[in-house]
């Protein structure tokens, strides 16, 4: 699915927790699309709990569970809302969202499949900028060595190798 920019015709986010076996997450979203999800454990407060939930957020969430409860999903056909993301970081986060479970690709990778072969900092940096983990997959982009790089969501690395194994992720050598 591309990521295109979109501009929402309702600028509040609504954001709701939910619980996953990994522990309490959240995710928000405008009318276009979703625009964060927090990994657990989160510390973000649900805001505007009374209201309706379109199913776009609810297959999110339900997908999130089931994937972090060990059962792979695909998210790459739901809808984001990356209206205030630059050019080069939507087409970034449009290339990473390809990248299927149980694959990785390196910074270096990603960098060159967007016609910039010396753009693998650029790549990393939007990774470290990702508001929606497991969505757009950043966790599946590694250092060119076979080391995991970084990983800013919550549980850091961590999270980052337990997400990689649970799907069974072979890293370069």
């Amino acid at each position: 699915m591309s990521i295109s920019p979109t501009t929402s015709t309702d600028t509040r986010n609504h954001i709701v927790q939910f619980d996953t076996a990994m522990g309490r997450a959240a995710v928000s979203w405008s009318n276009s699309g979703l625009t964060a999800l927090w990994l657990p454990p989160c510390e973000v407060a649900a805001q505007d709990p009374t209201h309706e939930m379109p199913e776009f957020v609810k297959e999110a969430i339900q997908r999130a569970q089931l994937h972090l409860a060990g059962t792979l999903q695909s998210f790459d056909d739901l809808p984001v809302d990356l209206s205030n993301t630059r050019e080069f970081t939507r087409k970034v986060y449009d290339k990473v969202r390809t990248i299927a479970n149980g694959n990785v690709l390196t910074y270096g990778d990603v960098a060159k499949e967007l016609g910039k072969p010396n753009g693998a900092r650029a790549v990393g940096h939007a990774m470290a900028r990702n508001p929606l983990p497991l969505v757009i997959p950043c966790h599946r982009v590694v250092a060119k060595d076979g080391g995991l790089g970084g990983f800013s969501a919550p549980g850091g690395i961590q999270t980052k190798r337990r997400l990689l194994h649970m799907e069974g992720a072979i890293l370069p050598d």
